[in-house]
């Protein structure tokens, strides 16, 4: 059709131009069907350039967590622009936004702006390395593949084995440990003996390709002993969930389970937090102030005070009406996932739904004796539900936002019904 060869020549003139596909975030590189550019998106929809509307339940893989193209924050951000999209020097509304982030993460007391959730985890690294002296972290390993490690950004410090990485970057730096698994921990920090400058942990267990732990109580409050015990500190990877977990925008999740005396010495945000806008931030306590302080931390668009202004909304449209919007982004995940046992069960195929509801991850056991890599029920399966509309990924997390109405759990529910009937064709 007109519409496949359009796809084809755009894919085509992209690929002449970006190296190795990276045209794309790395995960939809590894895909072979769904949108390969999109023309717009409102509320929880996709439109890609042929036209075609997809449901999303990826949202900018959780950067979007009010809908896309909210007024009000678009309205803001507009209206910040129009007073200059990014000036020599900073604005008021830095300072604004560090004073309402503070409050909501128990011990917090400064902030540092990036762009990108890698912007902070690195900066964090840093204040770490700084504030102690010591250069090596202790960051989660895959329990299924010792060689994977949890993902906290892109740059060669996180990416170790990857091409044009240095060991000495990253690898030599680096000991692994399992999410809660608190006897690898105190494994892992055996084996660096006194040389532990932060423990980097997620809030929830990030697998790639794999279903996912949330942490437990003991696991929380055990890692906070042992950074204690050994004067290291702590670092919270909240970026896939800050803002969109938890009853209340404040405390956040971790110190929800595990108490806010169990809090972390520093906390990374991003994706939610400026709902599409591009911000990422660093939050830290008093501890950290003074490694935070001597490091250096600086980017030409680090200052934009659009985003900030974007952020500002965000919460307090989260906030609105007692946390209607972030109870109505639980709520229709929970009737999601818990739609998709049914259907899987209905089908008779053995199907896994973990993590918290905002944030899914579906997984198929079989996959695991089958193949690993591509995980074939998995692919198929999401494969299946492109075709009737759902935008999903067999490797990642979902997200949820505060758009997805019933309606759209209903047709995502009917759409899982048919790809759960391909895939016990294919394989059962």
């Amino acid at each position: 059709s007109l519409f496949i060869m359009s796809k084809l020549k755009l894919v085509e003139r992209a690929a002449a131009v970006f190296p190795g596909g990276k045209y794309t975030r790395w995960p939809l590189q590894q895909l072979d069907f769904g949108p390969k550019f999109l023309d717009r998106g409102e509320g929880c929809r996709v439109w890609d350039t042929e036209g075609r509307s997809y449901i999303d339940f990826m949202c900018g893989f959780g950067a979007s967590v009010l809908g896309y193209g909210q007024p009000d924050v678009e309205k803001a951000v507009a209206a910040q622009s129009q007073r200059g999209a990014t000036l020599t020097g900073p604005t008021a509304v830095s300072v604004a936004l560090a004073e309402r982030l503070v409050p909501l993460r128990p011990g917090a007391a400064w902030a540092i702006f990036g762009k990108n959730g890698t912007d902070v985890t690195n900066t964090a690294r840093l204040a770490a390395r700084a504030g102690t002296g010591r250069t090596k972290v202790l960051r989660c390993i895959d329990d299924r593949d010792s060689r994977s490690y949890a993902y906290h950004g892109s740059s060669a410090q996180w990416l170790q084995g990857h091409s044009g990485v240095l060991d000495d970057e990253s690898t030599n730096h680096e000991v692994g440990y399992e999410y809660n698994n608190l006897a690898s921990v105190e494994s892992a920090l055996g084996e660096i003996d006194g040389e532990c400058a932060a423990i980097f942990v997620g809030s929830a267990s990030y697998p790639y390709k794999g279903a996912m732990q949330m942490p437990t109580k003991e696991f929380i409050r055990g890692l906070r002993e042992m950074a204690n015990a050994v004067n290291a500190f702590l670092v919270l990877d909240e970026i896939r969930t800050n803002y969109r977990l938890g009853k209340e925008l404040s405390p956040g999740l971790w110190c929800e389970i595990g108490g806010s005396d169990a809090a972390p010495d520093m906390y990374c945000q991003c994706k939610a937090l400026a709902n599409g806008h591009p911000l990422a931030a660093l939050l830290g306590n008093e501890r950290a102030r003074e490694g935070a302080a001597s490091i250096t931390a600086s980017g030409t668009y680090w200052i934009s005070a659009a985003p900030m202004k974007a952020a500002l909304v965000t919460l307090d449209l989260l906030e609105e009406n007692g946390y209607e919007r972030l109870r109505h982004i639980q709520r229709m995940g929970d009737l999601l996932c818990n739609g998709l046992r049914l259907e899987a069960n209905k089908i008779g195929i053995e199907a896994i739904v973990s993590g918290p509801s905002a944030l899914p991850v579906l997984t198929f056991p079989l996959d695991d004796k089958l193949d690993k890599g591509t995980r074939p029920l998995a692919y198929a399966f999401c494969q299946e539900a492109a075709n009737h509309g759902i935008w999903i990924h067999p490797y990642h997390n979902w997200y949820l936002c505060a758009s997805h109405q019933e309606e759209d759990i209903e047709e995502a529910l009917i759409a899982s019904r048919l790809a759960f009937q391909k895939v016990a064709e294919q394989f059962l």
